[in-house]
């Protein structure tokens, strides 16, 4: 599910807002016990992140979101640390930074759990089977969301000097595709 982009940030009671996580985005996939992992564009980087082999979930799933890194000094994420670590090759440089900086993966979405396909359910009901199944740790967390107030989190992200908001339509079934129910507000400056 592809972003469209929007040029400011509103209010509507029938959408969702999320912040915009630095990093890149991530689509997890657990079948029998075996993690996989690929970005965006459908490279595949499971050797990349052993620290997320261990998904909390039981059962097979596919999730969507985002991977980040956050720098030690004040716990802020940081694109250039995913990007480095997306990077490394070497098997022993990986286990070192997966140990010492670890990633993390914001979740925003779940596309099939158990044999069940639910990219056909509303946002709002994959949200809250995501809520239901999902054990956070200091790996695996859901991604912050704000009902109706796009306004409100644009202000408190750009103080942040984050990257922007997402604004999710609540009935927005998930398509392999860009729409306009899925919008990106980018923060000024970034």
């Amino acid at each position: 599910m592809l972003l469209q982009t929007a040029d400011q940030p509103f209010n509507d009671p029938a959408f969702l807002f999320e912040p915009k996580i630095d990093g890149h985005r991530l689509i997890l996939s657990r079948s029998q016990r075996e993690t996989r992992m690929w970005t965006a564009d459908r490279t595949e980087c499971t050797r990349q992140y052993p620290e997320l082999y261990p998904v909390p979930i039981d059962g097979d799933v596919v999730l969507d979101g985002q991977v980040a890194c956050h720098v030690p000094e004040n716990s802020r994420t940081c694109t250039h640390l995913v990007k480095e670590r997306l990077q490394l090759k070497k098997r022993e440089k990986i286990a070192a930074h997966s140990f010492h900086n670890p990633v993390h993966y914001v979740i925003w979405d779940i596309l099939y759990l158990n044999g069940r396909d639910l990219r056909t359910l509303p946002l709002v009901k994959r949200r809250s089977i995501l809520e239901k199944v999902l054990a956070e740790n200091d790996r695996f967390a859901l991604v912050t969301q704000v009902e109706g107030n796009g306004e409100e989190l644009y202000r408190s992200v750009a103080e942040q000097s984050m990257e922007g908001i997402v604004a999710k339509r609540k009935d927005s079934l998930y398509v392999s595709r860009r729409s306009s129910d899925w919008l990106k507000i980018c923060a000024r400056g970034s």
